[in-house]
């Protein structure tokens, strides 16, 4: 994390508007024939202001999501009676 903050403090210039940047973290689980993805969103804001590097997180929608899907495919496979899914 300090190494991006770094980069992102040499980056921003010294006037104008702040930058801003979405960490998004993703989590997939599989429970054989549905699958649940779960995200979590960080929006950060990096800004120069008396020529002194600021950051900080602001809030972004959603924050978090989960979305539960499932594969055709397995479904099929599942009414073929094949079970090496």
């Amino acid at each position: 994390m300090q190494n991006f903050l770094a980069a992102a403090s040499q980056g921003t210039p010294l006037a104008g508007r702040p930058t801003f940047v979405l960490l998004q973290f993703e989590t997939d689980e599989s429970f054989g024939l549905f699958f649940i993805n779960s995200e979590e969103n960080i929006l950060l804001c990096f800004m120069r202001s008396d020529n002194e590097f600021v950051d900080f997180a602001t809030d972004v929608y959603p924050e978090q999501a989960v979305h539960i899907t499932t594969s055709l495919d397995k479904i099929c496979w599942l009414f073929l009676g094949w079970s090496a899914f």
